[in-house]
């Protein structure tokens, strides 16, 4: 799947691949409406050495995207976080080591403050250098109130990239996104489904596995009721 634009921008220097993530999700809460408005991401990414990254004065884009069909990369959610258009009372608070290295940031929007322009929908990110490894990177960020679109289905799979970038690093992986039985919740792993082994949820699409019954479809590598 094709990187997005701004992993692609001249002024890249840094493409980390295959980073840890714990944990993404996106879902349509709180009462379903059909519109997936609600995001998460967990995990954590090494940067070379000699590589520093400073996101209370880089711009920061979180971008999911996936394939259009013809091999280019397709936006589902792109929200940016720019310092010029971030208060300094809120946007990205930082915390120092004796060393005077920043180690920890934290933006955090309050439900009652309106989004940040080019942000639309992003509420949290949280971003912590390992004091003993000031290379490994931890993350948390969140969303509500957005738009994020449907990770589409194609040959069976729906597979997304999430892409961070922090001034001139881009931090990007690859996903597989199971939906849940209603189509109202959207689980994302490192990819699996296809890979020709029966890996830990998996319940049709690999070699070995039963075909669904009659009123289910295979939707990455699980079983789910057929949409009416």
């Amino acid at each position: 799947m094709p990187l997005p634009d701004a992993c692609l921008d001249l002024d890249i220097k840094h493409i980390i691949n295959n980073p840890k993530i714990s944990y993404a999700m996106m879902k349509d809460r709180p009462a379903p409406d059909g519109v997936l408005d609600y995001w998460t991401s967990r995990g954590e990414f090494d940067v070379p050495d000699g590589v520093d990254i400073d996101p209370d004065t880089d711009d920061v884009h979180l971008i999911f995207s996936g394939n259009d069909g013809f091999n280019l990369s397709r936006e589902m959610y792109h929200p940016v976080l720019k310092p010029r258009n971030c208060p300094a009372s809120i946007c990205f608070k930082t915390r120092a080591d004796r060393r005077g290295w920043e180690r920890f940031w934290k933006f955090s929007l309050r439900r009652k403050l309106a989004d940040l322009p080019e942000a639309p929908g992003w509420r949290l990110a949280r971003l912590r250098r390992s004091p003993g490894l000031p290379s490994l990177h931890r993350y948390t960020l969140l969303g509500r109130d957005a738009v994020v679109l449907t990770p589409s289905l194609d040959a069976g799979i729906r597979r997304v990239r999430q892409s961070i970038v922090i001034g001139d690093v881009c931090i990007t992986r690859l996903l597989d996104c199971e939906p849940n039985r209603t189509f109202t919740r959207y689980t994302c792993r490192p990819t699996h489904c296809g890979n020709g082994r029966i890996d830990r949820r998996e319940q049709c699409g690999e070699p070995g596995l039963r075909a669904c019954p009659s009123s289910k479809a295979c939707d990455t590598c699980r079983c789910v009721p057929v949409p009416e």
